[in-house]
């Protein structure tokens, strides 16, 4: 596969000032960084670790859900358990 120069030269630069932000401290990732694209709602695809059991989940189950007792894996992303 090939990417144009152009193209290549915005990706380097948007990498190095990245890298600049975060050895200046402005920007650090977190431990449990999501990679993928955050919203405004919980879905049961969030990964994170569960505060009723301490499990970590790459993404809420429907068994993990009935286990704590809500009907729905996404009533579970809704009531902010995974975090």
């Amino acid at each position: 596969m090939h990417i144009p120069e152009s193209m290549a030269k915005g990706i380097r630069k948007c990498h190095m000032e990245s890298c600049e932000r975060i050895e200046r401290g402005e920007e650090k990732p977190s431990k449990l960084a999501n990679i993928t694209m955050k919203t405004k709602h919980p879905t049961r695809y969030h990964r994170g670790i569960c505060s009723i059991c301490g499990e970590w989940c790459e993404m809420i189950t429907k068994e993990h859900a009935h286990r704590h007792g809500f009907e729905s894996a996404d009533a579970m992303a809704r009531a902010g358990v995974v975090k």
